[in-house]
């Protein structure tokens, strides 16, 4: 309840013209708007574009807020609207398509694609990767044994029936 009061005065403080309170106040609702948005958008980059937008907006409507809800839930609700019509700005812009992925594979554009290896030795790598799928099969096989076994003990003696 405590926090509450502090949150809501210093709204007041902020929405009065205060600006260690409006950013104290924006720094309160800034990681929610970003989980919000990377949430509803899916990359990084446009997460951080719309949460600046949507940290301007509160920002200047700060003095709309009336108290009738909780503070994060107006900045949520601004927040959602402002996605909403994000998202359809940006599917507009380059709307997806199976055209466009597919056209992306056949086309095979590896040079696009970064060097992430650092230098590894890409035979070793390979030779690692092997061992460590073969490894994780023989794990695999080894907890089925359990399993297999008691299938094995409980169809012992089953016979279909004859038809």
């Amino acid at each position: 309840m405590h926090t509450k009061i502090n949150k809501e005065t210093l709204v007041q403080r902020a929405a009065g013209g205060d600006r260690a309170a409006l950013e104290e106040t924006l720094a309160g609702v800034q990681e929610l708007v970003f989980n919000l948005s990377l949430r509803m958008l899916g990359t990084f980059h446009d997460a951080e574009d719309a949460s600046q937008d949507i940290l301007v907006k509160v920002m200047t409507r700060l003095s709309s807020f009336r108290g009738e809800s909780a503070f994060d839930t107006w900045v949520f609700r601004i927040a959602v609207n402002h996605l909403r019509d994000y998202k359809k700005h940006l599917f507009a812009q380059s709307p997806l398509s199976f055209e466009f992925y597919g056209e992306d594979i056949r086309s095979g554009r590896a040079s696009d694609v970064p060097d992430l290896t650092g230098g590894v030795d890409t035979p070793l790598l390979a030779r690692e990767l092997k061992l460590s799928f073969a490894d994780a099969a023989a794990e695999v096989f080894r907890a089925m044994k359990p399993f297999n076994d008691f299938l094995n003990r409980a169809l012992d003696g089953f016979q279909m029936p004859q038809r």
